[in-house]
């Protein structure tokens, strides 16, 4: 993302989260209220399976934005 881009989501006043490996940051069904904003280390957006395996929906690092689809999303 361009750091144009980077500053402007900045400026809006959003809050930082510093989470550690293993963190949840939401669940499904989670309403959405938020965008997320990769600022440092890598994110990984995760479904875990009835069967227990874990798909990876989106791997996200510095300057990505983690489930912005969500926002369009119906609720």
């Amino acid at each position: 993302m361009s750091e144009g881009i980077t500053d402007r989501l900045l400026a809006l006043g959003g809050r930082e989260r510093v989470l550690a490996a293993g963190d949840t940051l939401f669940r499904a069904g989670d309403a959405v209220r938020s965008l997320h904003l990769v600022m440092d280390g890598v994110v990984q957006l995760v479904r875990h399976q009835p069967h227990g395996l874990q798909l990876t929906l989106q791997r996200a690092s510095a300057g990505d934005i983690l489930a912005e689809a969500s926002l369009f999303a119906p609720r």
